[in-house]
């Protein structure tokens, strides 16, 4: 309080806030850019959010659509065979000796149709082209990719139907620990000419 002398006797007056007593703080700055920048925080984080929501739901409508055209003949062929239900459930029984993860049918399914790019089938084809000794070694969980495994699974055909030419079937079978049926199934290499 001013102590205001006009007149004869002292009367107190009080005094009132001017503008720049009114000013906030250096403190009060802080704490309220803090907030607003946390706020604009919170709605860019929001908004990256909602446009990766919206590009994973296009992206998912495009894989949908695609899969109609590209995939689903190629599904319903495997549909029908009795044998894609046996060598899921083969590599279930057997996940752990071969260091595969576990596979659901259709997903396995897509991995027979497309194959290339197929982490699943990757580690599938590593799984069972690989030795035991190799499937010891920790380096051995890495996945072959499509590349190596494609080329190591048509040497071993190879060998395995130059073997089949010098000897009969069953004596082959026997040698390269194989059913017969292999080789009453398959005549030829069913992957020389693929590429």
């Amino acid at each position: 309080p001013v102590l205001e002398t006009s007149g004869g006797g002292g009367r107190r007056r009080s005094s009132r806030a001017t503008p720049l007593d009114a000013a906030p703080t250096h403190s009060q700055l802080l704490r309220w850019l803090q907030q607003e920048s946390e706020a604009d925080k919170k709605v860019k984080k929001k908004q990256v959010e909602e446009s990766k929501k919206a590009a994973q739901v296009q992206l998912s409508s495009r894989v949908a659509d695609w899969e109609e055209k590209m995939a689903k003949p190629h599904l319903v062929v495997l549909h029908g065979l009795s044998e894609v239900p046996h060598i899921v459930c083969f590599l279930y029984q057997y996940a752990d000796v071969l260091g595969v993860p576990p596979c659901m049918p259709t997903v396995f399914e897509l991995a027979l149709v497309f194959p290339h790019d197929n982490p699943e089938m990757n580690a599938i084809m590593t799984g069972l082209l690989a030795h035991p000794e190799q499937r010891e070694d920790p380096s051995f969980h890495n996945p072959m990719p499509y590349r190596v495994w494609n080329v190591l699974l048509k040497r071993l055909l190879h060998v395995w139907f130059v073997v089949m030419k010098e000897k009969k079937a069953k004596k082959a079978a026997e040698i390269l620990g194989v059913s017969p049926k292999f080789f009453e199934t398959f005549n030829s290499n069913p992957l020389q000419n693929v590429d």
